[in-house]
């Protein structure tokens, strides 16, 4: 059977590319590993004291504690019931690398399972470089925002996050939350520093504190769910259990193979994710020689705490995306990002390791300071470099090659400006993330107006050289800005989406 379409991957871009081609006959190819059968129902501490929660949060075999002695992992796929997110299937290649930790997905819905669900739009400045506009995009992302649901509210972050049609209410803070907010004004703005309520593709939150360890949160968007709907009601075929190893153009179409045989189609999407979706590229060419660009946010990290908290009773009903911030100064050419986030969801292990006491000292932190501290996360725009590439090896592994890089200069007035709202934080204890933390990858096939060589892609999608390829994931945007970009990869998979399906009916 020749299919209209084949999607390879149903993560952010493959579910979105497919949901324009509703109504044609679409196959989404995937490995799809789905999550353990969870029983975790309730509030985090109400679970607590009921029972022991031990495989449930630190895990049969500690995988939670995975960060004490390995490579860190976020808190987000290092938990038991999360690892599905990252699990690699036999026969899957490696992607190697001595100074980049890269994260792949081979789940059904990919890395969005496991996002932050923090949603902004690219203004027209973040675009710079892209031969796509904002008006272009602006429908799709309205799309989304009916579809999925996101919560938010019209503040002083409006100029950053783009407009704010649909958005259901916003959550609710902490009272850490609160606190900053009702301090933030003028001195702050004067400082170059915008604080404000996050976007955040969460409907109907129930405040469990379970984030980090319950699987597919009802509440929490994940593209799972719209891929189950198309699913239910016939729109597509989905097919997991496969681990697609290439493609090839044909006359009258396109061939993809699996280890379980060969798919035909008039049109393929590539949508494995940015790194998967080069290296499929690559291997497809039988190519290694080529390096291709990689382009990821560098990040950092730095704890916080409120004095005034100290040896509070700590919030059992929170969720861990608080409150959202911009630097918009002469300390950084373009907008960097911030995101303050609660800890009360978190393992007490993943900050005690973090207090410079010992084991007895580390107890008492935890009982006391836990209910004052919040997390400071700081995102970086990245353009391409040539210290930054990927390649493949002889056995067809990914090889990433990454300079280290220099770090930021905007955390530590970030830090400062802060101390007006109460919250305290120490330029000591700022911590890059190693490259690859961010997890926001990209650029490898960059879209380009007009293609003029091997491995670029055109504002469709459509790979250099090919008539009938498109790439839908981020590894065709060109540069990064600071913003986190899940929401632009569905916005522009959507858009490409309809492209395809234009072409299919012409």
């Amino acid at each position: 059977m020749t299919h209209d379409a084949i999607v390879v991957g149903s993560g952010a871009a493959g579910t979105w590319a497919a949901w324009a081609l509703r109504g044609t006959r679409t196959l989404v190819l995937d490995v799809g590993h789905r999550p353990p059968e969870s029983h975790l129902e309730g509030n985090l501490y109400d679970l607590r004291r009921a029972r022991e929660l031990h495989d449930e949060t630190v895990g049969p075999r500690y995988e939670s504690l995975h960060n004490l002695e390995n490579p860190e992992l976020s808190p987000k796929v290092k938990s038991p019931l999360m690892r599905h997110v990252i699990d690699r299937p036999e026969g899957a290649h490696l992607v190697r690398s001595e100074t980049f930790q890269a994260l792949v997905s081979y789940a059904e819905g990919g890395l969005a399972n496991a996002w932050g669900a923090q949603v902004y739009r690219f203004m027209r400045e973040d675009l710079a470089g892209f031969p796509i506009t904002e008006d272009e995009l602006a429908p799709h992302y309205d799309t989304l925002t009916r579809e999925i649901g996101i919560s938010g509210v019209e503040d002083d972050l409006r100029r950053f996050h783009g407009p704010a049609t649909g958005l259901l209410p916003p959550l609710e803070l902490t009272a850490l939350g609160r606190r900053v907010l009702e301090k933030y004004g003028e001195p702050f703005r004067r400082e170059g520093v915008f604080i404000g309520r996050p976007r955040l593709a969460v409907r109907n939150p129930t405040y469990e504190n379970l984030e980090f360890f319950k699987p597919r949160i009802p509440a929490v968007y994940t593209p799972a769910f719209t891929l189950g709907s198309m699913v239910k009601r016939g729109e597509i075929e989905y097919a997991p259990g496969h681990l697609v190893d290439g493609f090839r153009e044909t006359d009258d179409g396109v061939e993809v193979r699996s280890g379980s045989g060969t798919f035909r189609a008039k049109r393929l999407i590539l949508a494995l994710g940015a790194l998967n979706t080069a290296r499929l590229v690559l291997d497809s060419e039988g190519d290694r020689e080529s390096r291709l660009p990689i382009l990821e946010n560098p990040c950092s990290f730095a704890p916080l705490v409120m004095p005034s908290r100290i040896g509070m009773p700590i919030e059992r009903r929170s969720f861990y995306a608080q409150l959202n911030l911009f630097y918009s100064g002469p300390l950084w050419k373009e907008p960097v990002v911030g995101m303050i986030y609660g800890v009360e969801g978190l393992l007490r292990s993943d900050l005690l390791f973090q207090f410079p006491l010992a084991a007895r000292g580390c107890l008492a932190a935890a009982r006391w300071v836990l209910p004052a501290m919040a997390v400071l996360q700081v995102f970086y725009p990245d353009d391409p470099d040539p210290a930054q590439t990927l390649r493949l090896d002889g056995r067809g592994d990914l090889v990433i090659d990454f300079a280290p890089r220099a770090p930021g200069i905007v955390e530590r007035h970030l830090l400062n400006v802060l101390r007006r709202s109460g919250l305290r934080g120490s330029t000591r204890h700022i911590r890059q993330g190693r490259p690859g933390a961010s997890v926001h990858y990209a650029g490898s096939l960059p879209m380009r107006e007009k293609p003029l060589k091997r491995y670029e892609t055109d504002r469709n999608g459509l790979l250099f050289g090919k008539r009938r390829v498109h790439v839908a994931d981020a590894a065709t945007f060109p540069r990064l800005p600071a913003k986190n970009l899940t929401f632009t990869i569905m916005a522009n998979a959507l858009r490409i989406g309809e492209a395809v399906r234009r072409e299919l009916k012409g």
